[in-house]
């Protein structure tokens, strides 16, 4: 009986937890495929799109793409806490994009960081 509560109880921590990471994983394909970026935009958190306009994001993606070359694959996902790491391959390097939700699964910030090794949690 104490196990199937435990296991109720985490569950809605797993689901929260499994969405981030495959909202994340969305996002960040879709930046990179023009007939997904609205949708990558959409889960943006309202204090950056008030801000930064879907035609800003596109002018940046394209300095990445000059930066990076073309985007290839999503090598490995990573998280602590709030914050994703998606192990991303281009063409000229590999880099992670570390991805900050809010408490309302909204993607609060996004950036391009050296990668992080995390050698015993790996989600995907």
């Amino acid at each position: 009986m104490m196990k199937t509560i435990l296991i109720l109880l985490l569950f809605p921590i797993f689901s929260i937890a499994q969405n981030k990471k495959e909202m994340g994983k969305d996002f960040v394909e879709g930046l990179y495929n023009t007939d997904k970026i609205e949708k990558s935009y959409s889960y943006l958190d309202p204090s950056i799109t008030n801000k930064f306009d879907l035609n800003q994001l596109k002018k940046t993606l394209t300095n990445v793409e000059t930066q990076f070359g073309n985007f290839k694959t999503i090598l490995e996902i990573n998280n602590e806490d709030n914050t994703y790491y998606y192990y991303c391959e281009f063409d000229k390097t590999k880099i992670d994009m570390m991805i900050t939700f809010n408490n309302s699964s909204k993607i609060a910030g996004f950036y391009y960081v050296p990668h992080k090794s995390f050698t015993d949690k790996k989600l995907k």
